[in-house]
């Protein structure tokens, strides 16, 4: 005869609470990771930017003393 415990772990499929903690931990080491490089590239694109500007208003300026 088989117990209501046993009868139960046979058709059951899930993870267990430690494996959950372990792929949260996963997961938030590569969101970090991401969240690392996006912020990376943004100040990358903001100091371009800035640059282009800035030799915008250089060309403007040789242009303007050169008339």
């Amino acid at each position: 005869m088989m117990t209501m415990t046993s009868s139960r772990r046979i058709g059951q499929h899930g993870f267990t609470l430690a494996e959950l903690l372990v792929a949260c931990g996963i997961v938030g080491i590569v969101l970090a990771g991401v969240l690392v490089m996006l912020s990376a590239a943004n100040v990358s694109y903001v100091t371009g930017t800035n640059q282009v500007d800035a030799q915008a208003s250089v060309r403007a300026v040789l242009q303007r003393m050169t008339e």
